[in-house]
């Protein structure tokens, strides 16, 4: 159940428009019908400058890191030997479990994985 929230969560923190937000409150316009009309911070630059731009981009990488923060945290205190959803999670899009083993790095033919949240499925 906590996963699904951390993921709603992540989620969510991931749908704030910090780009729209910004120029809406400075300036009063639509970043959309600006520039490239491309809602981020390289457009927010062009438009409103390099302090707006700046700031919107340490907006942008925040709530990236808080986002990975909180699923870092949720996995380090999962259950010592029981496996993330992970498996399933993948199995559901299509992958199988050497997809898995390459997104933790190790080559495709070992058929164990040291990290926690890589835990093969039953």
């Amino acid at each position: 159940m906590l996963l699904i929230l951390f993921l709603i969560l992540a989620f969510g923190l991931g749908s704030i428009p910090f780009s729209f937000i910004i120029c809406k409150r400075v300036m009063g316009i639509d970043l959309r019908e600006h520039g490239s009309g491309n809602l981020g911070a390289t457009n927010v630059f062009r438009t409103l400058g390099p302090g707006w731009g700046g700031i919107c981009l340490f907006l942008d990488m925040a709530k990236g890191a808080a986002a990975v923060g909180l699923m870092t945290w949720l996995v380090s205190t999962w259950p010592e030997g029981q496996a993330t959803p992970l498996p399933y999670l993948c199995r559901c899009c299509g992958l199988d479990g050497t997809h898995i083993q390459s997104l933790c790095g190790l080559p495709w033919r070992q058929r164990s994985c040291h990290h926690r949240w890589c835990l093969r499925s039953p």
